[in-house]
């Protein structure tokens, strides 16, 4: 939504999409393009997605208190905001965090394996120098930007 957003914006176009169109193509839309079916809408019983946001945290550094929350959404609204998302009625993000995945545990398991199937960096060491200096010629380099 926010590249979409992003992009309607600027200028050059012929046709500026507002934020009522940029809601339906993320829903509406997104759901005909993820299922095929393009629904009936919120009933009693029907699978819903439902996304809630920390409006204290998105709207913390707004100065015009009168701002669109669609607005604000699309042009500040990022994964840190989110504080709970549910699909078809379950819970996938609770607290901010992903439900069904032990993100510890699964960086402990990694490191593990990775340690298992590298014993030694030797080989990346040995290139160190190499890269290094490739890295000190480029950004020390005439055509350097930074």
């Amino acid at each position: 939504m926010r590249l979409c957003y992003g992009l309607q914006k600027a200028y050059g176009f012929d046709r500026v999409m507002g934020h009522r169109e940029i809601l339906k193509v993320a829903t509406e839309n997104g759901r005909f393009a993820v299922t095929g079916s393009a629904g009936d809408g919120l009933r009693p019983g029907s699978p819903a997605d439902v996304l809630v946001l920390d409006w204290a945290a998105l709207s913390a550094e707004l100065v015009e208190p009168g701002a669109s929350p669609v607005g604000l959404l699309l042009a500040r609204g990022v994964k840190k905001h989110i504080r709970e998302l549910y699909v078809g009625g379950r819970a996938i993000v609770a607290k901010g965090a992903v439900t069904s995945v032990d993100l510890p545990a699964l960086e402990k398991e990694l490191l593990s394996q990775l340690r298992a199937r590298f014993h030694t960096s030797s080989d990346i060491k040995a290139a160190m120098p190499e890269l290094t200096a490739a890295l000190t010629k480029h950004f020390r380099g005439a055509f350097y930007c930074g």
